[in-house]
Formats: C-alpha cells, sequence, structure tokens
C-alpha cells in the first residue's frame, strides 16, 4: 500500500514535470531552462501564500506545480507533505516527507514531520528513528524534544520523557516554552513528585504570565501541596487578568487562613471594588471579630446583609446568621434565617437556624425547627446542632 502511494504521487509530479517539458520545447531557446527553477520557486511560495490564506486546495494544486518545474526541490516536498499531514492523507504525506530526505538528509524539518506522521500512523520504532535523526541535526529543538518525549512517555519511560521535556523548554521561549513545562508538570505528577510539578507550573506561568490558566493550575497545584499562601498569590494574578471577584474571594479566604490579614482585606476589596458581595464582605467581618473589632465585624456583616440578594447560595446565608449568632445577634439571624428555611429547607440553614433560636433563649422553637426538618425530609441527615440538640431530647 505504502509502496502504491508513493509511486502514484512520483507518477502525479512526473506527468506534471513532462508537461512542464513539452511547454519548455515549444518555447525560444533561454526561457525553457533558465526560467524553470525561478518559476518552480514562484509556484512554492504561491502555495505557501495560498495556504497562509486558508486555502489548502490551492496551495496543494501550487505545491504538485512546483514539482512538476523542479522533481528535486527538497523544500516543495516538506511543503506537499505539510499539505497531506493536514488532510491526514498519511501516507501521501509520508512518501513526500521520504523523498525529502532522500534528496537532502540534512534537513531537521523534513526527519522532524516525518516522525510525527510515523507516529500518528502507530509505528513508534520509524517515529523513534526519525525524531532521533532530527535531533542529530538540532539536538535541542523544542519541538523535536517534544515529540522525543511524547514517545517516551507512550512506552511509559516517565522519566526519560521528563527530562527531555526539561531539555526542550530550557530552548523554547512564549507560550511554546508554557506548553513544555505543563506537560512537564503533568509527567512529575503522574510519578508523585508535587514538589517538581509545583515548579514546572511556575515556570509556565512565567513564560505565559498573560494567561490566567497557567496561574489557575499553578494555584491548584500550590493548594494540593498545602501552600494556602502561595496559591492564594496565584490566584491574585488569575484574578487580575480574568477580572474574577469571586478568585479575589477565594484568595482572599488563603490568605486569611494563612494568616496574612492585610492581604486578606486587600483581596476583599478587590472582590468589592464593582458592587458589594456578601462573601467578600463576610470574610472582611471574621477578620474585623478576630482582630476583637465587633463593631466593625457588625458593620461588614450588615454590608454582607445587603449584599446577599446578588449571592443566594445557602451557604453564604448559613455563614451570615452564624456570624450574626458569634455577634451576639442571634434575633437578627433567626430573622433572615427564617423565611429561607422555610422556602428551601435546606439542612444547613435549618441547622443555623436553630442555633440561632437557641442563641435568643428560644430553645422551644429551636427543637421545633429541628424536628420539622426531619419530618418534612426522611432520610436527610440533621445538622449538627440539630442532631445535639435532638439527641437530648430522646436521651
Amino acid at each position: 500500500m505504502k509502496d502504491r502511494l508513493r509511486t502514484g504521487l512520483l507518477w502525479t509530479v512526473a506527468v506534471g514535470s513532462m508537461a512542464v517539458g513539452l511547454l519548455g520545447a515549444a518555447l525560444p531557446r533561454g526561457e525553457a531552462g533558465d526560467g524553470k527553477e525561478h518559476r518552480a520557486e514562484a509556484q512554492r511560495l504561491a502555495a505557501v501564500q495560498r495556504l497562509a490564506e486558508g486555502d489548502p486546495a490551492e496551495a496543494t494544486r501550487a505545491a504538485l506545480d512546483a514539482l512538476a518545474l523542479d522533481p528535486d526541490d527538497a523544500e516543495a516536498w516538506v511543503l506537499l507533505g505539510d499539505l497531506r499531514s493536514r488532510q491526514e492523507r498519511w501516507g501521501e504525506a509520508e512518501a513526500a516527507y521520504e523523498r525529502a530526505t532522500e534528496l537532502d538528509g540534512h534537513r531537521f524539518r523534513p526527519w522532524l514531520q516525518l516522525g510525527k506522521v510515523y507516529r500518528a500512523v502507530g509505528r513508534p520504532a520509524a517515529a523513534r528513528e526519525a525524531i532521533g535523526k532530527a535531533r542529530e541535526l538540532d539536538p535541542d529543538h523544542p519541538e523535536a524534544a517534544s515529540e522525543a518525549a511524547a514517545l517516551a512517555e507512550e512506552r511509559g519511560d516517565l522519566q526519560h520523557a521528563a527530562d527531555l521535556l526539561a531539555q526542550g523548554a530550557r530552548r523554547a521561549r512564549g507560550e511554546r516554552r508554557a506548553n513544555l513545562q505543563a506537560r512537564l508538570a503533568t509527567l512529575h505528577e503522574r510519578r508523585g513528585d508535587g514538589e517538581a510539578a509545583v515548579v514546572a507550573l511556575r515556570a509556565a506561568a512565567a513564560a505565559a504570565p498573560r494567561d490566567p490558566e497557567r496561574w489557575a493550575a499553578l494555584a491548584a497545584a500550590w493548594e494540593k501541596e498545602g501552600e494556602g499562601a502561595e496559591a492564594a498569590l496565584a490566584l491574585e494574578r488569575q484574578a487580575a487578568l480574568e477580572q474574577a471577584p469571586a478568585l479575589w474571594e477565594r484568595a482572599g479566604d488563603l490568605h486569611a487562613v494563612s494568616g496574612a490579614a492585610e492581604k486578606a482585606f486587600a483581596a476583599y476589596a478587590h472582590a468589592n471594588e464593582r458592587e458589594d458581595r456578601p462573601a467578600a464582605w463576610l470574610g472582611i467581618a471574621r477578620l474585623r471579630l478576630a482582630a476583637g473589632d465587633a463593631a466593625g465585624a457588625g458593620q461588614a456583616a450588615d454590608r454582607a446583609l445587603a449584599a446577599r440578594p446578588t449571592d443566594d447560595r445557602p451557604a453564604i446565608a448559613a455563614a451570615i446568621g452564624t456570624l450574626l449568632v458569634d455577634l451576639g445577634r442571634a434575633a437578627d439571624a433567626a430573622r433572615v434565617l427564617h423565611p429561607l428555611v422555610r422556602r428551601s429547607g435546606d439542612p444547613m440553614l435549618v441547622d443555623t437556624l436553630a442555633r440561632a433560636q437557641a442563641s435568643a433563649g428560644q430553645e422551644r422553637k429551636a427543637l421545633g425547627t429541628c424536628r420539622q426538618l426531619r419530618l418534612q425530609a426522611s432520610g436527610t441527615a440533621p445538622g449538627l446542632f440539630c442532631q445535639g440538640l435532638l439527641g437530648r431530647q430522646t436521651g
């Protein structure tokens, strides 16, 4: 099959070359020979232009015309191989690249592209040989290192694959370097080396600092390693690029847990820049309360209450209720939560409402609230407060 494809492709070029020869014989002496190479180059350049314009059909015709004029043009064979690869006509692509390597075996790109084709058609041994020849010509080329790494990974040699990706990344720049470093991080994670994965993701983010996904991946890796402060800084970079208040809130939460109160305040302030957000004001209120500023915490809690319609998650309402109870405003918490519980019956809200009622001296109401949940949602586990309250009554 391969030989038939190769013969057919060469026959197509040969027929075109014969037609050009007949045309050249009809031309005045000097025009046929001297202009042939120039016309071939012009057709090859036209093929490149058509490909850049998104017209692969015209590009293919121009490439074939160039080869009909000059069948020994290695660059035109590579171009034809590229076009056939785009069309996933792997047999013709393989024949074209192989012909290019026969004409000039010291060119890097034909070997690289030939290796890619071999890999695409499931011939890993041939792919390794072709990529190996490409790397002999340019040992540190990022794309060749990437292909060699993929082959190593496919045969299970993760360490060698990682070494190759690191080698390619050293020479690569910008998005290509970021991609190689991200792949390297994935390999490190598969090998169970989270610390090395973080190092690779930091390099990826540094190589493409305007790509928010790089910072998101780095933040996730830092958090997985238990480094909340570092994760928060990466999230801030992502939040600034995406203009995402929710990411600023998350960064604030991580700073708060890490004990960096000032950074947490700044992150929550960023989250509130466009509109008041209850989660951000909740974070500020908790920081104020932890600092012994009950009045400031109360004011922040009021801002969270006022902003709550913009975020109707039960978790937010429950957090506001819990904060109000902690501030000694249990009656306010009960007033806020009661209508929400009647609408949704969410177990988390029910538990918070019961706690607020008990803190306000309304233990009978709290018990009724917990029992009502048990009646309305059989099989639903009550929250910790209701568990304790119901348990005491049973005992």
